[in-house]
């Protein structure tokens, strides 16, 4: 892995543009306060719920959003993605993760038009708090666009439905073997994995929440998606465990 440098970052995230607390502004300061990279993910839509449009207060704060991601974004010293949550009680919820600065969110109203309309770009749609029943659809599953999957957050370990970690259930519950990590992988599925806090309070990587490390070649988006697509990822609960492993020339997350 000498070709690689270690970062650390959260990019699923929520403050007060979205249902929670705390400001962009606060957001993004604590971020930068010690992390690498970042990603606000507001709650954007309920495809199959009541606001598939979107939250009016996401709608009329997108502007300032996309604005803030381009404004604190710095190469080489702190990546800051343009990212929302699209949720669904069907195919279950995940975050856009984008390096471009979309002028509208789209408020695709099934999980295949969110596939088609990001499919070729430069973005991953990342499921998260899996566990859950029916928190992910692993038929519609495209590892191409899914690269990683969210395996820890504050809901708890998507991992397995048995544990230290289980399924917190204050929002998503109950939870369901087969949608976890385990049940996709024993399906044949292939990515890696990141964690993150998913907590409303707008604090980006709080201790104990979840937190994503990546090895990639230089911090900036293009650095740090590549890293992603390429599953060079590692998810931890807390302390900054430095995971690295390879297979000869193969590094970690490497098909062969």
């Amino acid at each position: 892995m000498t070709d690689y440098n270690l970062y650390w970052g959260e990019i699923h995230n929520h403050n007060e543009l979205g249902y929670a607390q705390g400001s962009l502004e606060r957001s993004y300061e604590i971020a930068r306060s010690h992390l690498d990279f970042y990603s606000f993910t507001p709650h954007g839509l309920h495809a199959d719920g009541g606001v598939p449009d979107g939250y009016p207060i996401v709608n009329a704060n997108w502007d300032k959003i996309r604005q803030a991601a381009i404004d604190h974004d710095d190469p080489g010293i702190f990546t800051c993605f343009l990212g929302y949550e699209w949720h669904s009680a069907r195919w279950g919820h995940v975050h856009v993760v984008s390096t471009e600065d979309a002028e509208f969110m789209h408020c695709a109203r099934s999980y295949k038009d969110l596939q088609d309309h990001f499919r070729g770009r430069q973005t991953i749609l990342v499921p998260h708090h899996t566990g859950y029943d029916q928190g992910v659809d692993w038929e519609l599953f495209d590892e191409e666009l899914s690269p990683v999957v969210e395996i820890f957050s504050e809901h708890g370990s998507s991992e397995r439905d048995i544990g230290l970690f289980p399924m917190l259930g204050h929002s998503g519950g109950p939870g369901a073997s087969r949608f976890t990590v385990q049940g996709g992988l024993a399906q044949g599925k292939r990515f890696g994995f990141t964690a993150g806090t998913d907590n409303h309070d707008g604090y980006p990587g709080g201790y104990g929440l979840g937190l994503t490390g990546v090895w990639a070649r230089e911090n900036t988006r293009e650095g740090i998606m590549e890293a992603f697509r390429s599953r060079r990822t590692m998810a931890v609960t807390g302390d900054r465990i430095i995971v690295t492993f390879d297979a000869g020339e193969a590094p970690m997350g490497s098909v062969i």
